[in-house]
């Protein structure tokens, strides 16, 4: 490959190097990719490997043959100790890191790259049958699990230099782990839309996943001191990183008389590889299981906030007096909200909101304001009890509950409907339909974007906190940049929602000769127009110097693919998760 933009990624004799090995797939040349596993990132590269049957079996086979031998004298094969949560030598880690890095990439690589309708159809491109592809993710989950067991091991009580040793294995094992996890939630989303595995296959692994709110609590805990909380957590720094895990300092240990749920015992190694798979490959666990392990959880933070889903807690009757009160305009139901319940006026939005709505005319509309219904139906319960509530028949609370909850939920119905539409500038339909965040939102609002932002996904994240429904559809390469996945390419699929004209654009260049991609005159550049802000943005240094040819085509759709539908979003997913200060 002696393009230029080869020539900017690995060098001419690289991509000779990868030539000959495909033409002549035998162990030595094989191995002398996998030395160089590092050096390989033009995705035409790896998809020329990834193209090779003879190139991909036989390296699936030295994977599987790596061995060596153990204590007891006997060869214990290396896929097999992984997937077991044992930890191996040096140089058995490295060589098995570097071969596995390079197969994950290459099989990711190949099916992503091959479109939807053309996989169950059947595609050249695809080098395993389905029974070994079966086979092969078979032992790839496995390993993801192995790694994680690995990460947290079972044993309770070892000593400081041993912790000291696995904290220095961590940056190493790390790489493996960051491989694995990707290629597996790249699989599992090609599987989501086309099946291709058995059904069950993802949880089809013998392991019981069970979070509590112990897995989230920190190692300060009662009877718990320095030295015994380090012998007790050890698992690899990049995991607690994941996880937002705080570090053992001196300050871990101040707070021994803490009461309430500080009296409880810490998470142990189990809860943090149940963590673990949850935060990283939750498809592992049945569906059905992750919705009961969420419910739980918020129903943990709800019980820590003093929060009761009743009729006293809503309404601020009572002992329980804790919520947010607001007042909004109907005509400027979205901008007084977005005042109302930003992060200085209201920090916790976990607390119930009650709405006190004026119509056009400046009038109280029906609620729980002091003029409304509430007040003239509680006026008739009847005496105050020892709650502080007035006591009447459950048939009137509830109905008086109904109708405030149906003012609470046309409000939110309504700041939904106007915060998400278009027309307001902060979102986008795709073709079909489906939101995303609008790349000109910086143009419309280059003051307030990110804080609007923010609001909004404190909005989305009150709606899920509470178990509501709302009318909204995202597109599914907003959401997985949402759930956090943002080291992966952009799927091609994804596309397809987003403008059809370009997809069938990018899924022909694929098959054109030479000669018909040299007419296009393509180069790796884009000109976008932002509000009348029009420039050319090169998807590649120098991109607008660098032809697209036949040898790096495959490198010029990932990189436009992920321009639109990763990097042209990803300043307002931030946004949505954290302003900006």
């Amino acid at each position: 490959m002696l393009s230029s933009l080869n020539a900017s990624f690995e060098s001419p004799g690289f991509s000779a190097l990868c030539k000959h090995a495909v033409l002549f797939p035998t162990d030595e040349n094989v191995w002398s990719l996998v030395a160089f596993e590092k050096q390989i990132r033009n995705s035409d590269t790896v998809m020329l490997l990834a193209t090779s049957s003879a190139c991909m079996n036989r390296l699936w086979q030295l994977l599987m043959g790596l061995q060596s031998r153990c204590a007891s004298g006997r060869l214990a094969n290396h896929i097999d100790l992984l997937k077991m949560g044992h930890p191996l030598d040096d140089a058995s880690r490295d060589r098995l890191t570097q071969a596995l890095s390079l197969f994950c990439g290459c099989l990711v690589a190949c099916i992503t790259s091959v479109d939807d309708a053309d996989f169950v159809a059947g595609n050249p491109n695809i080098v395993f049958k389905t029974d070994k592809l079966t086979e092969i993710i078979t032992v790839i989950r496995d390993v993801g699990l192995g790694l994680i067991d690995l990460a947290f091991p079972e044993d309770f009580f070892i000593t400081a230099k041993a912790a000291e040793e696995r904290n220095r294995d961590a940056a190493k094992w790390s790489t493996l782990y960051e491989t694995v996890i990707t290629t597996l939630q790249s699989l599992y989303a090609k599987d989501s839309r086309v099946h291709f595995l058995p059904n069950e296959f993802w949880s089809n692994h013998q392991r019981q996943v069970v979070v509590t709110r112990r897995s989230f609590l920190p190692p300060k805990r009662r009877g718990f001191g320095m030295e015994a909380q380090q012998r007790m957590f050890t698992p690899f720094s990049f995991v607690r990183f994941l996880h937002g895990r705080p570090r053992m300092d001196s300050e871990s240990s101040d707070s021994d008389d803490e009461a309430g749920p500080s009296r409880e015992l810490p998470a142990t190694s189990a809860d943090m590889r149940n963590l673990s798979i949850i935060r990283s490959i939750p498809f592992v666990v049945p569906f059905m299981q992750r919705v009961k392990i969420f419910q739980d959880l918020l129903a943990h933070d709800r019980e820590a906030n003093d929060i009761v889903d009743d009729f006293h807690s809503f309404a601020g009757l009572g002992p329980r007096r804790n919520g947010i009160s607001i007042a909004v305009r109907r005509q400027h139901l979205y901008e007084d909200a977005f005042e109302a319940l930003s992060l200085g006026n209201a920090p916790n939005l976990r607390l119930p909101v009650r709405v006190s709505m004026t119509n056009w005319v400046g009038l109280n509309e029906v609620g729980i304001d002091g003029g409304g219904i509430f007040r003239r139906v509680t006026s008739f319960l009847g005496p105050v009890n020892s709650l502080g509530v007035k006591t009447a028949c459950r048939k009137t609370c509830s109905v008086c509950f109904v109708l405030i909850w149906k003012h609470y939920r046309e409000f939110l119905t309504e700041l939904i409907r106007t915060g998400f539409d278009p027309d307001r500038g902060f979102f986008k339909y795709t073709h079909d339909r489906l939101l995303y965040p609008n790349p000109s939102s910086m143009q419309l609002y280059p003051d307030s974007y990110s804080q609007h932002f923010f609001f909004l996904g404190r909005v989305v994240a009150k709606l899920i906190y509470e178990k509501q429904m709302a009318e909204i559809r995202f597109a599914e390469f907003f959401v997985s940049q949402l759930l956090g996945k943002r080291h992966t390419d952009i799927d091609l699929h994804h596309m397809k929602s987003y403008d059809p004209a370009i997809y069938k654009h990018l899924k022909n260049l694929r098959t054109l000769s030479a000669d018909e991609l040299a007419a296009l005159e393509l180069d790796f550049s884009v000109i976008v127009d932002d509000v009348g802000d029009v420039q050319t943005i090169d998807l590649v240094p120098g991109g607008r110097n660098i032809r697209v040819t036949v040898d790096n085509r495959l490198e010029y759709i990932r990189t436009y693919v992920n321009l639109f539908l990763y990097k042209r979003v990803s300043q307002s997913v931030d946004s949505g998760k954290c302003p900006e200060n």
